[in-house]
């Protein structure tokens, strides 16, 4: 299991549309791959050449949403949630809460989408004091490896004690930017902290988004980030600045239904398959 926290000082940059979008990509290629070794007896299966290995029992994605907007909450929130938690205590301030409870699973729903579960985001984890290793030692009391390939962590635009408490949990962190210096001066902010609190085992990551197709003047903003953090920490995909983004979003749109969004689809793809380490670039069945 792969665990991923999305997280910025800086608002504005893109950080829960991508999450949403890369995490539903995944999903996608996860299911694909389930679906054309159905039925296998193989104890494990190879799908892809970068060597990832998958257990022929079926995982899914995981979605944590940390941020009180719930922005990813509230895109994957499913229509039976009644159903699912009659008594609505399933959300992340209950789970991280329940001193009776190791396991977060008890917390968890199924989302809208195949293949992804959620814990959801709750307005009352503002008045939570997390303990530095809380959303760790929760996920391992939970033996979440048994039911998740992938584990995407949404995080606010700030930094507090959840932060910590979230990227001490990580084996990536990757940090949405916007070409501006504005986007450069929190990411050093967040830089210094990253280095007091996280390990250095931990992988951190930069992607560009909001990028305008044919605007020669990013090229210098983009060139002062990796200047200061070095190429090595940016993967190659950008996000376009594109009214595709929100429309894929709000319409519920399949990755592998991008017929008409291309350049967006193949950059959402990269960055998924950078990040994860398999190769992402579903189909779709239809």
């Amino acid at each position: 299991m792969k665990t991923i926290v999305f997280c910025s000082e800086k608002g504005g940059t893109g950080k829960s549309s991508s999450l949403i979008l890369v995490a539903r990509a995944v999903a996608e290629q996860l299911n694909e791959n389930y679906e054309q070794h159905d039925g296998q007896e193989e104890r494990e299966l190879d799908f892809v050449k970068d060597s990832w290995t998958f257990v022929p029992e079926r995982k899914k994605v995981l979605v944590i949403d940390l941020d009180t907007l719930g922005s990813s909450s509230s895109h994957f929130m499913p229509e039976n949630l009644k159903e699912q938690d009659f008594h609505n205590c399933k959300h992340v301030a209950a789970a991280i809460t329940d001193d009776s409870n190791d396991s977060l699973r008890d917390y968890i729903i199924t989302s809208e989408y195949e293949g992804i579960d959620l814990l959801r985001s709750s307005e009352s984890i503002r008045r939570i004091n997390f303990p530095q290793n809380i959303i760790r030692n929760k996920m391992r009391g939970s033996l979440l490896e048994q039911y998740y390939d992938f584990v995407f962590i949404d995080t606010p635009a700030a930094y507090n004690p959840l932060h910590i408490s979230a990227l001490t949990a990580a084996d990536t962190i990757v940090t949405p930017v916007n070409p501006s210096l504005f986007d450069l001066s929190a990411s050093e902010h967040l830089g210094k902290w990253i280095s007091q609190d996280v390990s250095e085992d931990v992988t951190w990551r930069f992607f560009f988004t909001m990028m305008k197709p044919d605007n020669k003047g990013q090229d210098e903003y983009v060139d002062m980030f990796k200047n200061q953090f070095g190429p090595e920490h940016f993967y190659d995909f950008e996000i376009p600045d594109s009214v595709k983004v929100t429309s894929a979003i709000d319409r519920h749109y399949m990755i592998s239904h991008y017929s008409a969004y291309q350049k967006l689809r193949s950059s959402l793809c990269g960055l998924a398959s950078a990040m994860t380490g398999i190769t992402v670039d579903p189909v779709g069945r239809f």
